[in-house]
């Protein structure tokens, strides 16, 4: 019974530590955030104004689909990310 309950704990740890890790805050120019909410390659942008964004891509390079249609382009610089 007790190698249950461990291995409970681990699956629910696993589990949190992979949602945690599917969030990211991007702080704007003005001051404000956005959240990206997500995994695999398509993500979704939460702007501060309440509209959303798509991330589409994988690898090093990434299109953002704003919601007035316009298209930005991440490039990846390994921990810090030029938009």
């Amino acid at each position: 019974m007790k190698i249950m309950k461990q291995l409970f704990l681990i699956l629910i740890t696993l589990l949190t530590f992979e949602n945690l890790k599917a969030q990211t805050i991007i702080v704007n120019p003005d001051g404000t955030h956005s959240t990206i909410i997500g995994s695999g390659s398509t993500k979704t942008i939460v702007n501060p104004n309440g509209t959303h964004s798509t991330v589409i891509g994988s690898g090093s390079t990434k299109t953002i689909v704003n919601p007035n249609g316009t298209h930005s382009i991440i490039i990846d610089n390994g921990s810090k990310k030029l938009l």
